[in-house]
């Protein structure tokens, strides 16, 4: 694929962004095609009902085209890096690394896969409903809640 660093295609993710530019009149003007086989859904989160602004985040997995180059265009990171799941998650284990508790656990779940192919291939099984933490005691002081699917994998992280 040509190079899309360019000017033109920076004034077009902002269009779509910005939502002044819909994703299939972008497609067809680049002669793109969604690969939604290099796509996938994986977990949904909604920010806690006690904080002023809320969110709902989705996030999702992809395999990178070969070829392909990813580059920080975030407004809402201090720090952006790129880097396998499990290295994040021995980042943060390690306090190299901040995250909030949807993204570490995502790549935590995420880490326990081999490949993108395996990763890709585990959406088709996920329950995307959107999780709400709520505060709870946990015999240790109040926290967040995560899903109960999670607590076994959480468990076995911290134990070894």
């Amino acid at each position: 694929m040509a190079d899309t660093t360019g000017d033109d295609w920076e004034a077009d993710r902002v269009a779509l962004e910005a939502r002044e530019l819909a994703m299939t009149e972008f497609l067809d003007r680049r002669g793109l095609v969604l690969r939604s086989d290099l796509l996938g859904a994986w977990a949904g989160w909604l920010t806690p009902i006690f904080e002023p602004r809320r969110y709902r985040t989705w996030f999702f997995v992809a395999d990178l085209p070969e070829g392909q180059r990813t580059r920080d265009v975030s407004s809402e990171s201090s720090r952006v890096t790129w880097t396998a799941a499990s290295e994040a998650v021995k980042a943060v284990d390690d306090g190299r690394m901040f995250m909030l508790p949807p993204t570490y656990l995502t790549c935590l779940e995420v880490s326990q896969l081999a490949t993108p192919a395996e990763v890709l291939a585990a959406c088709g099984d996920r329950d995307l409903e959107m999780f709400m933490p709520e505060v709870v005691d946990d015999g240790k002081g109040f926290t967040l809640s995560r899903p109960a699917r999670l607590d076994p994998l959480i468990d076995q992280h911290f134990a070894s």
